[in-house]
């Protein structure tokens, strides 16, 4: 019990064996960690972090980018297709009329792809502005 609470205070017990030095060297090692921990001075309020808007690379970003623009206009292309002239009114079977029938949910997700991501960026702006224009507010009232 005594090395468990000693390894996890960071104090080194090496060497003590007996249970009188292992107490007064983790009692002396807890009072000095108390001692530097009070010391330490302290800030007049707590800075609030700025969101991150993802934690991907700028490359994996830039893949979601190109993916998502493709997506929207293999769905916009897609349309065109299915309300060309020779088909328009027509109801298809088999695998066309599946894709029929389900292009305005691709088209919803290609929209939405890229519709949410771009709707949260320009909010953990906002978010952001707000927590800068608050730690500038706690700065000047010091």
């Amino acid at each position: 019990m005594i090395w468990k609470l000693a390894d996890k205070e960071g104090i080194s017990l090496g060497g003590l064996f007996d249970k009188e030095d292992l107490v007064a060297a983790l009692s002396a090692g807890m009072r000095m960690k108390g001692e530097r921990e009070a010391a330490a001075p302290l800030q007049p309020f707590l800075r609030e972090e700025e969101y991150e808007f993802s934690l991907a690379s700028t490359g994996q970003k830039a893949a979601v980018g190109v993916l998502g623009a493709v997506n929207l206009a293999g769905a916009l292309y897609l349309g065109s297709l299915l309300s060309s002239p020779a088909i328009a009114g027509k109801t298809l079977v088999g695998l066309l009329g599946f894709v029929q029938f389900a292009y305005p949910l691709l088209l919803a997700y290609g929209v939405s792809f890229v519709a949410v991501p771009l709707l949260r960026f320009f909010k953990v702006k906002m978010d952001n502005a707000k927590i800068e224009e608050a730690a500038i507010s706690h700065k000047s009232s010091d």
